[in-house]
């Protein structure tokens, strides 16, 4: 595989294994609601970068998952459309780290965070070459 696909694939494997995160966080006995929508952001961000870098884009340093989604949109014509439910995610990639600063977040919402997330990640997943997919 050239590297640049290598690369790309590599992107999409550490947003899937992010997803899995998220997913066993929430599984948890009690779940860690803040913690799995951090992970459930970081598998969005993780996977939008990868398809920029697979159109020869430099992914920018953002967490913001409306930028990324933007940006994204020209290749993968729906996306926004689809994405825009998960935007509310980019808050815990940016204040989850600290105390009082991220909002709090039901189990009802981490989990339609969660199917919102894999509904969308398989969608830009069906998009892509076969070889990049995780």
């Amino acid at each position: 595989m050239p590297p640049k696909l290598e690369a790309v694939r590599d992107w999409f494997v550490y947003g899937q294994a992010d997803l899995e995160t998220a997913r066993y966080l929430l599984q948890s006995d009690p779940p860690f609601l803040r913690q799995a929508c951090l992970h459930l952001q970081q598998a969005m961000e993780k996977t939008l970068k990868g398809v920029l870098l697979l159109n020869d884009q430099r992914p920018p340093r953002t967490h913001s998952l409306a930028d990324l989604i933007g940006l994204c949109e020209r290749w993968i014509p729906g996306l926004a459309v689809r994405a825009n439910t998960t935007e509310w995610l980019t808050a815990y990639a940016e204040d989850e780290r600290y105390p009082g600063q991220v909002p709090s977040v039901t189990a009802e919402l981490a989990n339609e965070g969660l199917a919102q997330v894999e509904t969308i990640m398989a969608f830009i997943h069906s998009a892509v070459p076969p070889e990049v997919r995780p």
